[in-house]
């Protein structure tokens, strides 16, 4: 009897309610990275049988992606510097400002980001169910083209 493979991850699913849940709490982003901040990034769904997990933080960074079934796993490190410069273009393309509206895209891939703090979390879902406003798409390119250059997620 063959299993019928889960197309949506337990934890894509809960990260996406929690990134329409999330925000800053009127507290903003911080301007250095802490101890405690963590940023967690997914990308799964859609007709390629393909999804990625990103955890970045000050210790036990990691990426694992799932290729045709293919599980990989990639530890990650990263300066301090590194971390300020990820928070600092989070900052500059308001990260915890973005608007998202409800939509439904059949077969479309979803990314999202939830960024965690001491004082707060903001999020950002792009994909099948929730799409970034069109004014924000810039914001949301840049952010995740730098995270991409940091990581290798996408």
């Amino acid at each position: 009897m063959c299993k019928k493979q889960n197309r949506f991850p337990l934890w894509t699913i809960l990260l996406f309610i929690l990134c329409i849940s999330c925000t800053s709490h009127g507290q903003g982003l911080p301007r250095t990275w802490t101890d405690d901040m963590v940023l967690k990034a997914s990308y799964g769904g859609g007709m390629l049988d393909y999804s990625a997990k990103l955890e970045i933080k000050k210790t036990g960074s990691f990426l694992e992606t799932r290729r045709e079934g293919k599980p990989k796993r990639m530890e990650l490190h990263f300066t301090q510097a590194q971390l300020d410069s990820l928070l600092t273009v989070l900052r500059e393309n308001k990260f915890d400002q973005i608007e998202t509206r409800p939509t439904m895209i059949y077969d479309k891939g979803t990314t999202s980001y939830l960024l965690t703090w001491d004082k707060g979390s903001a999020g950002i879902s792009d994909g099948a169910t929730m799409a970034v406003e069109e004014k924000w798409r810039n914001q949301f390119y840049a952010i995740r083209a730098f995270i991409y250059s940091m990581s290798g997620f996408n």
